[in-house]
């Protein structure tokens, strides 16, 4: 999820997955997504007049539970704006960055001379013919580490609720161990590598080629992507993860690097709000999987590089975090009554 989406748009893949939260974020505005209708509860087979061009999906009644509290009935004229999900918006404890000092920060905690040496090879060929850096914001939310640490496992399940969701045609698939493959449909592909797993970081190696039709010949690059995060227990029942990423981008060609530094005034602000929007995805498959299980079994069955066993991982994640969700509101509503008695 995090992984695929951040590399990729380090070589200018970029576009597509956030166009799915900007839509959920939008609920009400009279162009409401049918996936987002089917987590909120707004459910049924007559859905939204679709944007021209647009594929919509519907959600039978059958298959979708809603767990909210009941709510007075809205009509399409009463019914509010409402510009936040209902999972909520993350909150960005510091910017981004692309300052001296915190890239000579995060080089050191590459640690690459503990890699082994084909792959300290790989990165360090990155770090010494460094174009761009980015330190992307520190973000707080709240989710499920299970949740999170699933599609960092399989990210690839993450591309395919996003095909699945026709919010985008970016392609991931695994290609061996720690390693995929990744296409875009301009032409645009790649290879990742994960480098390193540790419990609170994942150092992944990204080398392909850009293709755009005002470009004489494709944009060759190679990318590191460091996700470091850490789980914490909330306030409430909810745990809250606190992650960021450190960016580094190399381009061999030395006209494409000149131009790399004149725009990056603006392609930093461009990554630094895909993250948040990407972090928001993550809140949304959290949102589901605890409201609306029936939703995602149903998504399950359209995943199609994941193998049975990562599919059988990704419906038990959905199952306990249910669980655990329907127990902590139970407890609420036995507290809640003794209080009231």
């Amino acid at each position: 999820m995090l992984l695929p989406w951040l590399v990729c748009s380090s070589i200018g893949w970029a576009g597509e997955p956030p166009l799915f939260v900007r839509s959920a974020a939008m609920q009400y505005d009279g162009e409401r997504h049918a996936a987002f209708d089917a987590l909120t509860g707004t459910t049924g087979t007559s859905v939204h007049a679709p944007i021209p061009g647009e594929r919509v999906a519907t959600i039978p009644d059958s298959a979708v539970r809603d767990d909210r509290e009941s709510e007075p009935a809205e009509t399409e004229r009463t019914r509010p704006l409402r510009l936040r999900p209902p999972w909520g918006a993350p909150k960005v404890l510091r910017g981004g960055s692309s300052s001296a000092e915190d890239r000579k920060a995060a080089i050191d905690k590459l640690e690459l001379q503990t890699l082994p040496e084909d792959r300290r090879v790989r990165a360090m060929c990155v770090v010494d013919r460094l174009s761009v850096y980015r330190r992307l914001p520190t973000i707080s939310f709240s989710a499920a580490p299970e949740v999170y640490r699933y599609f960092l496992t399989v990210p690839h399940a993450a591309v395919d609720i996003w095909r699945a969701l026709d919010v985008s045609e970016f392609r991931l698939w695994p290609d061996g161990k720690e390693r995929f493959r990744a296409a875009a449909s301009d032409g645009s592909r790649g290879q990742l590598l994960v480098l390193r797993r540790r419990e609170d970081s994942v150092l992944v190696f990204c080398e392909g080629q850009y293709v755009s039709p005002l470009l004489p010949k494709p944009i060759l690059a190679r990318a590191l992507i460091h996700l470091q995060f850490v789980f914490r227990d909330g306030e409430t029942a909810e745990p809250t993860i606190i992650h960021t990423a450190d960016l580094f981008v190399s381009l061999p060609s030395q006209p494409v690097e000149t131009v790399a530094r004149v725009i990056a005034p603006i392609s930093n602000l461009i990554a630094d709000r895909n993250f948040e929007e990407v972090t928001q995805f993550v809140q949304m498959m959290d949102y589901a999987m605890r409201r609306q299980p029936a939703w995602v079994r149903q998504l399950s069955t359209r995943l199609q590089t994941v193998s049975a066993t990562d599919l059988q991982a990704f419906l038990m994640t959905t199952q306990r975090i249910h669980v655990r969700h329907r127990a902590a509101a139970a407890r609420t509503s036995a507290k809640s009554m003794q209080r009231q008695r």
